[in-house]
């Protein structure tokens, strides 16, 4: 029975058209044994559950197959596949090249790029490398072998083998910092670069340590009044004002007083030390 150059080409190559596989593992081995045998670089470009395709790694090439699910036959078959590579790797004819070569009556060997031949790999190293005579060409002297020489004790105490540490590690405590790289403040001058049990400076008096949290409400006569209409942000009864008295309604209204008037009440801000609202008792 005679081939034709198609079926030859066909069941020589590792990846043809139609081709099919049980799943899509299995199609990815294929791929691989085409990789090793071909060196060709090649990646997919599209997988899904359904669906893969591949192409070649190199810019310009046409190179690419497709592979997908057949309801049919249900298995994966190969739908798509151009073997056209638009590069060559090693200078050396691939088996599909040589089948056409072969077609035409002419040898492979006509096409394997000069570089390979054993005339050039001659010509490249001829000049370079010169061959050295093995032991036993060597020149005999009399002397005795040359051996390796003898380890010798440095002076002084040998090191240990720890880590290197960092000027901020401390070497007897691991878990405690140093105090390189810190400055060191004096409690009794407020000066930089030594401490109180060194100093010879006058003491300097600190001052007084602010007191936490929210400081009171101050009261500053000498401030303009702002916001007469007596609105703002204040909370709770305004100061000078007992039980019973004020806007109520009901049992609680009281009577008017014969105090004399207090000054406006100025709402200051802890953090910008800025009036921000201002309280003035109404008078009666």
């Amino acid at each position: 029975m005679v081939r034709s150059g198609a079926e030859v080409l066909k069941s020589n190559s590792v990846m043809h058209i139609e081709q099919q596989f049980n799943s899509g593992e299995e199609f990815k081995d294929q791929l691989l044994r085409y990789v090793l045998k071909t060196n060709y670089d090649v990646k997919l470009c599209k997988w899904g559950q359904t669906q893969l395709a591949a192409i070649c790694s190199h810019e310009k090439c046409k190179w690419k197959i497709y592979c997908s699910v057949d309801k049919g036959v249900k298995k994966w078959v190969v739908k798509t596949y151009v073997d056209a590579h638009a590069h060559a790797i090693s200078g050396i004819p691939c088996p599909h090249a040589i089948f056409v070569i072969g077609e035409h009556n002419r040898d492979p060997e006509d096409y394997v790029d000069r570089h390979l031949e054993t005339k050039v790999l001659k010509a490249t190293y001829k000049d370079n490398i010169e061959p050295v005579n093995g032991e036993r060409l060597w020149k005999r002297t009399g002397k005795g072998v040359i051996e390796v020489p003898d380890k010798r004790k440095k002076r002084g105490r040998p090191k240990k083998f720890d880590r290197i540490k960092e000027p901020s590690e401390s070497s007897t405590n691991p878990t405690k910092l140093t105090r390189e790289g810190k400055t060191v403040t004096c409690s009794n001058c407020k000066q930089i670069g030594h401490n109180k049990g060194t100093c010879k400076n006058q003491a300097v008096q600190s001052a007084p340590p602010r007191k936490r949290g929210r400081p009171r409400k101050s009261v500053h006569s000498s401030a303009p009044a702002a916001n007469p209409s007596g609105r703002g942000r204040a909370r709770g009864r305004p100061p000078g004002v007992k039980n019973g008295q004020g806007k109520g309604k009901g049992k609680g209204r009281g009577k008017g007083s014969d105090e004399a008037p207090r000054p406006p009440v100025f709402f200051m801000s802890p953090w910008t030390d800025k009036v921000f609202d201002v309280w003035r008792p109404e008078k009666k």
